[in-house]
């Protein structure tokens, strides 16, 4: 007897034809159905119905195939309707998934590098995919183990969660944007702040801009007849580092999170010193020789009160605000050394130390 051994898809019995179609519109109304309803539902559960649904399928096929003639077995054991196939790669996709998660749920946070940790990762950011509800810590854990570069600044470096500090405890949800911060220092780059403020990112009383700083402006704007005393700090780019001579800077910034902590330490002035207008301009791009790069400008009653604040603002501008300056040179470029954070700013060192 002639034994076939390849028979194409007409050759398949009709009744197994009409099974697999009759499975395949099932499947497809159901799934319709189930994706109205798919944002109340686990994607775990839905994932589960698919692979039922896929046994039941095969479950209906088998008394056919047991009762059909022996040499089409083999051949409709390996013939499937194309919406079985995609569900196979489905459940694959979903295993690899798993593996990376464990048994919980995975999320996806949105990681940042920053300042010099740009050049370090070789890229801005990135997506990066735990456990949901994962710490900081552990989050770090793994950027150092895929970029074992991290671990010369891990002693430095500082972690933000949607734009604020954080410490290695803080559990992560679906969506979140993690910060690598390392050291900052406090500065400017390019272009008249006055006019200029109109279009730059500004809270009221802090901006960011790219055109050149107008300091006299501002110092005006904010002076009334009842003060006593306007402070104004000058930052501005010298010609020289540590005898190299400096050709020009750039500055960057982690802009959403320096606007605010700006807003922030300007509220903190009011509050704590005896003052009663403060603002704070800082630049980002390229800066000259002799260009400001942060004017700080304090209205006081009495002139005491408007040093202390203003020295203050500067000095922990410096220290906590994510704006990094590099330094071009005739012989090479490098990036500034910052200044360490302050004692109440969590370091990633904590996460490693503590085994998180």
């Amino acid at each position: 007897m002639y034994w076939p051994r390849e028979t194409s898809a007409e050759s398949v019995p009709d009744g197994l034809v009409f099974l697999a179609v009759c499975a395949e519109e099932v499947f497809e109304k159901t799934a319709k159905t189930r994706r109205t309803t798919t944002d109340s539902v686990d994607c775990r559960t839905n994932r589960a119905d698919e692979l039922a649904a896929c046994k039941f399928r095969v479950f209906m096929l088998k008394p056919f195939l047991f009762f059909s003639p022996l040499w089409m077995r083999p051949q409709a054991s390996r013939w499937k309707p194309p919406i079985i196939m995609r569900e196979k790669g489905a459940l694959r996709n979903t295993k690899q998934r798993d593996s990376r998660c464990g048994m919980l749920r995975c999320m996806r946070v949105n990681v940042r590098y920053l300042g010099m940790l740009r050049e370090l990762a070789g890229r801005d950011g990135e997506p990066f995919e735990l456990p949901d509800g994962s710490p900081l810590g552990e989050l770090y854990t793994a950027l150092q183990k895929r970029i074992p570069e991290l671990e010369q600044f891990h002693q430095a470096i500082a972690l933000a969660v949607n734009y604020e500090y954080s410490a290695s405890d803080t559990r992560l949800h679906e969506g979140d944007e993690v910060a690598l911060i390392p050291p900052v220092s406090g500065g400017a780059p390019d272009g008249t702040v006055g006019n200029a403020l109109a279009s730059a990112p500004t809270t009221e009383h802090a901006a960011l801009v790219r055109q050149p700083i107008d300091g006299a402006a501002i110092a005006a704007a904010i002076r009334q007849p009842a003060d006593g005393a306007v402070v104004v700090f000058d930052g501005i780019v010298r010609n020289q580092t540590r005898g190299r001579r400096t050709l020009f800077l750039d500055y960057t910034a982690y802009e959403p999170m320096a606007l605010q902590r700006m807003e922030q330490l300007a509220q903190q002035a009011l509050a704590s010193y005896a003052v009663r207008a403060v603002s704070l301009v800082h630049r980002l791009g390229r800066l000259g020789i002799g260009e400001t790069s942060v004017f700080i400008a304090v209205a006081s009653a009495h002139r005491a009160a408007a040093f202390d604040a203003s020295r203050w603002l500067i000095d922990t501008l410096k220290k906590t605000v994510p704006i990094w300056k590099k330094e071009y040179f005739e012989d090479g470029a490098v990036w500034a050394d910052g200044e360490p954070f302050p004692p109440e700013v969590p370091l990633a060192r904590q996460s490693s130390d503590t085994g998180v």
